[in-house]
């Protein structure tokens, strides 16, 4: 079965079983995924897409390698947290923030699922300053929740956010090696919150722009992206790295090309 009848039948899947069923699916790596049945849970998107739900996904393996610190800001259920905790192993660390306590409560089911013991699960948002903020409940679908609402008339709930440079000196952790971004709008302020680790450990960075969340990139990184084609739709994020990073001599073979738009901070 090629992969568009593939992504067909598990949508199908999908609209046919009842809403709490819980969805699982295993990646390439063994991985296991899970998340309910229902729009923004986690769950779908790793059924329908498995590996293939990100060019950034499928390349991870690429991007990072063992003994990497993973941050994985805005984890939802999980999926980049699970593949690069198998990646970078025991001698590595993923530090996963999560504030949605529903979506907490999956990414911890999955990540016992998978029995990993390299990742530390934080109930928190990632901003440019530690403090309370209004969680914006967007399309009533918990991977568009975010700091930013786009109208008045949203419900919301309160959760704590921080500022990854502190975050990372209260965890004591010594090295940054990626930072992962889906914060659905917000993604200027987590970079802002994270100028003295981008500025010390220069890690590879991919943040999701579909939502215009990202104007600047930082000093001394470029930023690649990777486009569309008329029946391909291109990624929602950007990698940026930092001038002289090992991975921009193969970003051509990951397919990404760079993209000028973005000024610099």
């Amino acid at each position: 079965m090629n992969m568009s009848a593939n992504i067909f039948m598990r949508k199908a899947v999908c609209a046919l079983l009842p809403r709490q069923i819980m969805l699982s699916r295993r990646l390439h790596d063994g991985t296991l995924v899970g998340g309910p049945n229902r729009a923004g849970y986690g769950g779908r998107g790793a059924f329908v897409f498995g590996d293939h739900i990100e060019p950034e996904f499928a390349a991870l393996d690429r991007i990072l390698r063992r003994g990497d610190v993973l941050i994985d800001v805005g984890a939802n259920s999980g999926i980049y947290t699970m593949k690069g905790a198998r990646i970078v192993g025991e001698e590595g660390l993923v530090l996963s923030l999560e504030p949605n306590p529903d979506l907490l409560a999956v990414l911890k089911r999955n990540v016992g699922r998978n029995r990993l013991h390299n990742v530390r699960l934080r109930g928190l948002a990632a901003a440019n300053e530690c403090h309370e903020f209004p969680l914006y409940e967007n399309d009533n679908k918990p991977n568009s929740f975010s700091l930013v609402s786009p109208g008045d008339a949203i419900s919301s709930f309160s959760i704590l956010a921080v500022d990854l440079d502190s975050l990372v000196r209260w965890e004591g952790i010594k090295r940054i090696d990626l930072i992962k971004i889906d914060a659905e709008g917000a993604e200027d302020r987590v970079i802002a919150g994270a100028s003295r680790i981008i500025r010390e450990h220069q890690p590879a960075i991919i943040a999701e722009v579909a939502l215009g969340g990202l104007s600047v990139i930082p000093v001394g990184y470029r930023s690649f992206l990777l486009p569309g084609s008329p029946n391909v739709p291109g990624s929602p994020n950007q990698l940026l790295l930092p001038v002289g990073h090992r991975l921009i001599t193969t970003t051509a073979d990951l397919g990404w090309v760079e993209d000028s738009k973005l000024g610099t901070a």
